[in-house]
């Protein structure tokens, strides 16, 4: 039933956990930090790398320090590249920046960037959108009815929609506003001029996450009755093309948007300086059936291994052109990310955290912990494996998850500990006085061994008088009821009075003050305990003379003296006792004493003669002494101690009052 009980509690607490778990993961209470961790995680693993069929054009630093400022650039430095590129076999060239109409007088320029894209056949050009706010969409009255504005029309961009323009944000919707509830302001093509010569990519068909990089994207976008593909399927479609393939893009979710895995490593794939490719030192037969995209890349916030920094801003290495690798490599791997289902995830946290509290409970520390490394691992590896093959799955429920169980185990485990230990502690002091437990149960066993020291103690003695012939004519279980009422009498007394309740022997009792502990007039206390059990008697004598028609009384014999006070015994079995002369003064005072009498000794009477009224016994040759012994008999405790606390005084006083007057 023990068991059963425990094993009723372990799974209650297991389902408490598992619950907590998955209510905690479905509302998603950590929503936030979850995203930061999670995407922290995912984004810094490392099979994430840049697939090889990519090579970035790089706008470096390099480059502009050898030809200024890349969007003031002629745009025959891009002719020569694409030229390049195209004669060196690259499968599709993509143009990841701004070629916006201007008004500087490149005409030559463009006119040669147009003729090469012309040549090469197989370019991407990129265009931006600027999206409206909610509070302009609410309150432009132009939506209402659909119309729009000049400015709007393909190919008639104003010159406020340059590449500087601070509206235009290349991560596209701010994760504030929900994709499905954007609406597009303008697109900014390039110029008319390379209109006809390229594919057209939209660069910010993108939702950004919370954290602010970019993890979900449009395929395609509808602006002005036309549908426009996204940057990365352009490319993607073009590169099918040329290879003869099926163009197949995945499913959107319900937003409209695809998943994908946002690679930081490019180190898969080749990352070439423009200067070095226009220059001629880096060998271009190696881009060959590559896809290539041109577009401002920076070595040193690839290469920033400041963990915390990126953990806390991961935005800051947020670049536009690894977005692009990225989304692109998901299409070309066919591995984009679904984000695992909410209420299945609470689901499967809530059964892993209850699993794992019934694998860890009961268990060794060392176990539990080992367990909580493996598991943890495990998860994480399975949450990478799952992100490899495109599901995302939380990872900080768990991570705050696990711990947690193990701090409840241990708390449960300290608190069952003490439980038992109070428990056993409590079981013990049915046999043994509270005391004498308290001072036990602090000491180690050796300690224990060697606890005997010589004190100066006051001892008790009190039987029931005729309790022989009491057994003789009851049934044995109305003996026990009489000798379990009088024993509990006897032990209430002797704990009221502070005394160590040293043994019960048959009908007899034995209780010694001032061991363990010391104690302020216990020579007096012993007297008042013997007192209050004497006056006790009467309820109970009355009790058992109705039901049993039988007389219960008492004697009492009360010593003081020095005496062995400790653990006498062996290893295997110890008694906390007193041994000596004291003790059997003590008890032949009792056997000398008549019902309901105490009699105490002439070292008593010298402590106590102040406070009590007392009657002359005489000398008594008790058994075994070879002298007599003076003994009297207490009649009533007349008054306290001067030199007792205020405190003290009146539990004494409450308790002579009560218990003090004999029959």
């Amino acid at each position: 039933m023990k068991n059963f009980s425990k094993r009723m509690i372990t799974l209650l607490i297991a389902l408490a956990i598992g619950c907590t778990t998955g209510v905690i993961s479905y509302l998603e209470v950590f929503s936030e930090a979850d995203t930061m961790l999670t995407n922290w995680i995912y984004d810094h693993t490392f099979f994430l790398k840049a697939d090889h069929r990519i090579t970035i054009i790089a706008l470096d630093e390099k480059s502009t320090a050898e030809y200024g400022n890349y969007p003031d650039w002629d745009k025959s430095l891009y002719a020569q590249a694409v030229s390049i590129l195209s004669e060196n076999n690259a499968a599709v060239i993509g143009l990841d920046f701004t070629l916006a109409e201007d008004h500087s007088g490149d005409s030559s320029g463009a006119t040669a960037l147009a003729n090469a894209c012309k040549a090469a056949g197989n370019v991407v050009a990129a265009a931006g959108a600027t999206y409206e706010s909610p509070t302009e969409q609410r309150n432009d009255p132009s939506r209402k009815d659909g119309t729009e504005t000049p400015e709007e029309q393909p190919g008639n961009v104003t010159p406020k929609n340059d590449a500087n323009d601070p509206n235009i944000d290349l991560r596209g919707a701010d994760a504030s506003m929900k994709w499905e509830d954007r609406k597009i302001d303008t697109l900014l093509f390039p110029y008319s001029g390379l209109l006809d010569y390229v594919s057209i990519g939209i660069v910010n068909a993108s939702q950004q996450s919370e954290d602010g990089v970019v993890r979900n994207a449009a395929l395609t976008i509808d602006y002005d009755g036309t549908t426009y593909d996204s940057f990365a399927v352009a490319l993607y479609r073009a590169y099918q093309d040329a290879h003869n393939r099926l163009v197949v893009l995945p499913t959107a979710d319900p937003e409209g948007l695809i998943g994908f895995h946002s690679i930081q490593d490019t180190s898969g794939c080749q990352v070439i300086s423009f200067t070095d490719l226009l220059s001629g030192s880096y060998d271009a037969s190696l881009i060959e059936d590559n896809i290539v995209i041109i577009g401002e890349y920076k070595e040193e916030v690839v290469n920033d291994n400041n963990a915390l920094s990126n953990f806390i801003h991961p935005n800051q290495n947020w670049q536009e052109i690894t977005t692009q690798v990225s989304i692109l490599q998901s299409l070309l791997n066919d591995n984009v990310v679904i984000t695992v289902n909410e209420l299945f995830q609470a689901i499967f946290f809530a059964i892993m955290a209850a699993l794992f509290y019934l694998l860890a409970v009961n268990r060794k520390l060392w176990v539990t912990i080992l367990s909580h490394i493996i598991v943890l691992s495990t998860f994480i590896s399975v949450g990478y494996a799952l992100n490899y093959y495109g599901y995302r799955l939380s990872l900080l429920i768990p991570i705050i998850v696990f711990p947690c169980i193990i701090i409840i185990e241990l708390i449960q485990r300290t608190l069952v500990s003490i439980y038992e230990k109070k428990r056993m502690e409590w079981t013990l002091k049915m046999y043994v006085d509270s005391q004498v437990v308290d001072a036990i149960t602090s000491k180690s066993p050796v300690e224990l061994a060697s606890v005997s020291e010589r004190r100066h103690i006051a001892v008790l003695f009190v039987d029931i008088r005729g309790f022989t012939t009491i057994s003789e004519s009851l049934e044995p279980e109305q003996v026990v009821e009489i000798l379990n009422e009088y024993l509990s009498l006897v032990a209430t007394a002797i704990s009221h009075w502070g005394g160590t309740l040293d043994k019960f022997i048959g009908d007899a009792a034995m209780a010694i003050f001032n061991a363990p502990n010391d104690q302020p007039d216990y020579v007096l206390c012993a007297v008042c305990a013997a007192a209050e059990i004497a006056k006790s008697s009467e309820a109970l004598r009355q009790k058992f003379e109705k039901r049993f028609h039988k007389t219960v009384s008492f004697g009492i014999g009360v010593n003081c003296g020095d005496a062995i006070v400790g653990n006498i015994g062996c290893s295997s079995r110890m008694d906390y006792t007193a041994i000596g002369d004291t003790v059997n003064v003590a008890a032949r005072l009792e056997a000398n004493a008549k019902p309901d009498q105490i009699l105490v000794s002439q070292s008593v009477m010298d402590v106590i003669s102040p406070y009590v009224a007392s009657t002359l016994i005489g000398p008594l040759a008790l058994k075994g002494k070879t002298k007599t012994v003076t003994a009297y008999e207490i009649n009533q405790i007349t008054s306290l101690p001067e030199r007792s606390s205020r405190s003290r005084k009146e539990h004494l006083l409450e308790k002579t009052i009560l218990h003090s007057e004999t029959r």
